[in-house]
């Protein structure tokens, strides 16, 4: 029998933080004047989520002796696609079905899904620009 150890406070602050900061980079899509194609944004995070549930699924699984991978990240491509047509803030937004929805193999579930939703989201986050002043 395996003994789950809780997750460490700092871990818990860590991921809180990690959601915000997907929450502030996907907020720019939502807000009325985003030029955002929902059209291509909800087909990829559709097909992302699809590809997602598969391992959660026993029959889809390796339980018939299929192939489906098991592991999150077998979709990044999906991503990838979303991060090259979509603005910054639309593709922040195409992780976050796919991430709630991946297999959690330990515990704590809840956390480990919020990470894998906003682990994704925050790499597609633009990095502001820096603050150049003009030389004299």
């Amino acid at each position: 029998m395996t003994v789950v150890k809780p997750l460490p406070r700092t871990a818990r602050a860590y991921i809180v933080c990690a959601a915000l900061g997907a929450g502030a980079c996907a907020l720019p899509a939502l807000l009325p004047p985003s030029p955002t194609p929902w059209a291509t944004a909800g087909l990829l995070a559709a097909l992302y989520a699809l590809c997602e549930l598969p391992a959660r699924c026993r029959l889809l699984g390796r339980g018939l002796g299929g192939s489906v991978p098991m592991g999150t990240g077998s979709f990044y491509p999906v991503l990838l696609a979303a991060a090259l047509l979509l603005p910054p803030a639309a593709a922040a937004l195409t992780a976050l079905p796919g991430g709630l929805l991946a297999r959690v193999d330990e515990p704590p579930a809840g956390w480990r899904r919020t990470w894998r939703a906003a682990a994704p989201a925050l790499a597609t986050c633009p990095r502001p620009a820096p603050c150049v002043r003009p030389c004299r």
